[in-house]
C-alpha cells in the first residue's frame, strides 16, 4: 500500500489495516519457520506498510495537538 493510498483512509480504517496485517505477519513468520512460505520477502513488505500506517497515526496524532 502506497502512502497516498494510506492518507486517504481515516484513523480507523488505518487501526482495522494494521491488526489484519498484524496477523499477517504472524502467519508469515510461522510460514518462514516452517518453510512453507513461497515469497519471503513479503514478510519485509507488510512490516513496511504497518510501520508506515503507524507513522501516519503518529502524525495525525500529534497535528491534533
Amino acid at each position: 500500500m502506497k502512502v497516498e493510498d494510506i492518507r486517504k483512509l481515516d484513523t480507523t480504517a488505518i487501526e482495522a489495516e494494521i491488526s489484519k496485517m498484524s496477523k499477517e505477519i504472524m502467519d508469515l513468520r510461522l510460514g518462514n519457520r516452517i518453510g512453507i512460505t513461497e515469497n519471503p520477502v513479503e514478510l519485509r513488505r507488510v512490516r513496511r506498510t504497518v510501520a508506515r500506517m503507524k507513522t501516519i497515526l503518529r502524525e495525525r496524532e500529534l497535528q491534533a495537538g
